[in-house]
Order: structure tokens, then sequence, then C-alpha cells
């Protein structure tokens, strides 16, 4: 008799459960999303300055091994290729080997590079002659805009 009684008051879960569960999931889901954009841009940040720190120091340890100039050349990204910014490396009057230094980097495409020079020069001793400032912009979230200083 009591294994009766228990079996007829065991049910499944109704249909208004199911939705407040959902409901609840969404909300939470809703506050999480702004919180994971917001690491995107930062993420999508760092690499672009990473990419660029590289692109710096390559100039400056080739300066230093060919005992010559190094001019670093940005380009940066067109209105046909958001994102994508060239940086080439040359000595006084001559290409160096083009094919080891000629580097093409893709920035996120909210990724703005902005800077008042297009070549930055590294003297034999790994030296910029004449500071440069960059400042990479995220059209993402204005938040995150970083500015770099060639010393």
């Amino acid at each position: 008799m009591i294994l009766n009684s228990i079996a007829t008051r065991v049910r499944g879960i109704s249909a208004v459960e199911i939705l407040v569960v959902l409901a609840v999931l969404t909300v939470i889901g809703a506050m999480a999303l702004p919180s994971q954009q917001k690491d995107t841009a930062k993420a999508d940040m760092q690499a672009a300055v990473e990419d660029l720190q590289q692109a710096i120091y390559l100039a400056r340890s080739s300066a230093i091994s060919k005992q010559a100039d190094v001019i670093m050349h940005l380009v940066p990204a067109s209105p046909k290729e958001p994102g994508k910014v060239t940086f080439s490396f040359a000595t006084s009057g001559t290409d160096l080997d083009s094919s080891a230094l000629d580097h093409v980097y893709v920035f996120p495409a909210e990724i703005r590079l902005e800077t008042a020079v297009n070549e930055v020069l590294f003297n034999s001793l790994g030296k910029v002659e004449s500071p440069a400032r960059i400042r990479l912009i995220s059209s993402r979230d204005a938040g995150f805009d970083q500015r770099l200083l060639i010393e």
C-alpha cells in the first residue's frame, strides 16, 4: 500500500519548470556576453601589440647584427584590407634579405594602426634616430587603445 502511494506521487518535469530553467539560463548568458566580448577585444589588442613589438625587435636586432642602419617601413591597412599591416625593412638605400624581413601582419579587423611617420630608422647600434609614436585603436571597445613609443 505504501509502495503504491509513492509510485503515484512521482511525476516528471512540467513544461513550466523547463521554461523557468531556460529563462534563468538565458538571463545568466546575457549577463556573461558583454564580459566575454570585452575579453576578446583585450586579447585582440594584446596580440596586435605583441606583433608590433616583434617587428620592432626584428628591426633593432637586424641593425645590430648587420652593423648597418635599418629602416622599418610601416604601411597601415587600406580600406580594401582592414587589419592588414605591412612592416618592411631596408638598409640605407638597399633592401635587406626581403624574404626574411618583409612581414605582413594581419591585425584583427577591429584594430587600426595610426602613426604620424611611415618609417622608423634604427642605427647600427639599434638606437632610433627620432622617436616615433604609434597608436593601436580598437573599434570594438574605445577603452582598449594602446600607445607605443619607439625609441
